[in-house]
């Protein structure tokens, strides 16, 4: 089993625990019956991330100054997610293979410095979302 077999098999137990946990209210974030593919993964993942991000952050994005991002918080922190999931050696390498793999679920992601700089301002609210989906699974 290779580095990134293993850690797309831990994505999988993370979802899944993610999936259980949710599965009384968000019955559409199934991978039952699906391949274990990073695009099925991601797709799911991306899918919790927009339903914590909607729940517990209500309209933050029009709150902020400026000119509205195309890639929305939500994208920005799933894939910050799958980024550390996945554990490659060089976050560059990460973010450029994420980017190429899942051009069709993000197609609207940003450079990878303004990715970093949008993440590190995200950080507080990846943090208590993580902490509400670890919560639920533990609640469960």
């Amino acid at each position: 089993m290779t580095t990134f077999d293993y850690n797309l098999h831990v994505i999988v137990v993370f979802v899944n625990h993610l999936i259980e946990a949710y599965e009384g209210c968000v019955k559409f974030l199934s991978l039952k019956n699906q391949p274990r593919t990073l695009r099925n993964v991601a797709l799911v993942v991306k899918n919790i991330t927009a339903t914590l991000y909607d729940t517990y952050f209500p309209g933050a994005e029009e709150l902020r100054p400026g000119q509205r991002s195309r890639c929305p918080d939500s994208d920005i922190i799933c894939i910050a997610w799958l980024l550390e999931l996945i554990g490659q050696d060089s976050e560059l390498a990460g973010y450029k293979m994420l980017k190429a793999e899942l051009s069709d679920l993000f197609p609207h992601l940003p450079e990878r410095s303004r990715f970093n700089r949008r993440r590190r301002n995200l950080c507080y609210m990846s943090d208590k979302l993580q902490g509400y989906s670890v919560l639920r699974v533990f609640w469960y």
